[in-house]
């Protein structure tokens, strides 16, 4: 990138908070964009790609099975959750493969507690040290960092899954305190962009799981529902290529993390990881558009190389 593209970057003391950006071509193995690569950040729902990445690792090692069913009562989702996405709404049950899918497209929290719950995240923080992510640490499920951040009447004992959680929120038993919430959420399934680029780069180059397991993977999160963030200036075409996984988390009513880490991939060599973590943040819009701004020039950049290659083969 160009040198006065780090205006991009400099955006930040108008949103406010920490950036930590991180973006790869993995080409070349260039850096086309660094910042607080080392530190750690709080990564909001990007926790799910690990989740989807630990169960395709446990199905490589005859652990689990995407066919493997589960039953829908074991889930406790609630009302009009992603169990609507399927046809039939009475359905028993649905395989790993489905709810993984699912989990990754639509951020649905219901089914990655599922996955901690049922396979341990110190299983899973077991396979992240493994591979490598000596900086990330899971620490809390969803619905147990959803707690720390509201207050239940006085009383009403704390929920055990995301159906109850879903009946206290209608019974008006759940709130947004008055009293000092945490404004930095770092301590709390945490990871920094050197770790989740590196994971995201040995998926991309077949390193990380078989070749069955990183095709499933990488379908997953090239079927991410949002549009905003990475792919939000690109074109149809381009985000065709974009693989994500997004994050936020909200403090008092106000957004203080926009997270979004994932790849654009053309090619084996033509090919990019993107990582973004942020905390304390006090524009979601500036926020968003940085993202997007950095995401257009690193594409840009590696749709470049792409020509570039073509022109050599010819």
């Amino acid at each position: 990138m160009r040198s006065d593209d780090r205006s991009l970057l400099d955006m930040r003391p108008t949103a406010g908070g920490r950036f930590g950006v991180l973006i790869v071509d993995l080409g070349s193995a260039q850096v086309l964009a660094c910042q607080n690569a080392s530190s750690t950040f709080h990564m909001g729902s990007v926790v799910k790609m690990l989740v989807l990445l630990f169960m395709c690792r446990l199905v490589d090692d005859g652990k689990a099975s995407l066919g493997d069913r589960v039953a829908r009562s074991d889930l406790n989702d609630i009302p009009g959750g992603f169990i609507s996405e399927f046809s039939n709404a009475t359905i028993a049950s649905l395989s790993v493969g489905e709810l993984l899918s699912v989990m990754i497209r639509l951020n649905d929290s219901v089914i990655a507690d599922y996955f901690l719950r049922t396979y341990s995240i110190e299983r899973l923080n077991a396979f992240l040290k493994i591979e490598g992510c000596q900086d990330t640490e899971i620490n809390s499920s969803i619905l147990g960092l959803t707690m720390q951040l509201v207050t239940l009447t006085e009383g009403i004992q704390e929920p055990h899954n995301w159906r109850e959680y879903y009946d206290l929120l209608v019974s008006g038993h759940v709130s947004i305190s008055e009293s000092p919430r945490p404004q930095n959420l770092s301590h709390l399934n945490f990871s920094t962009p050197h770790d989740l680029s590196s994971l995201l780069g040995r998926l991309l180059d077949g390193t990380l799981l078989s070749p069955t397991m990183t095709s499933f993977a990488m379908s997953c999160l090239l079927h991410q529902s949002s549009t905003e963030r990475i792919p939000l200036l690109l074109a149809p075409s381009e985000r065709s290529a974009v693989g994500h996984s997004i994050g936020h988390s909200v403090i008092d009513g106000s957004y203080t993390t926009i997270n979004d880490v994932g790849f654009f991939r053309r090619s084996p060599s033509i090919a990019c990881t993107l990582v973004f973590l942020t905390d304390r943040i006090t524009d979601f819009r500036q926020v968003n558009q940085c993202i997007a701004g950095l995401s257009r020039l690193a594409v840009d950049y590696v749709l470049h190389a792409e020509s570039a290659e073509q022109l050599e083969s010819n």
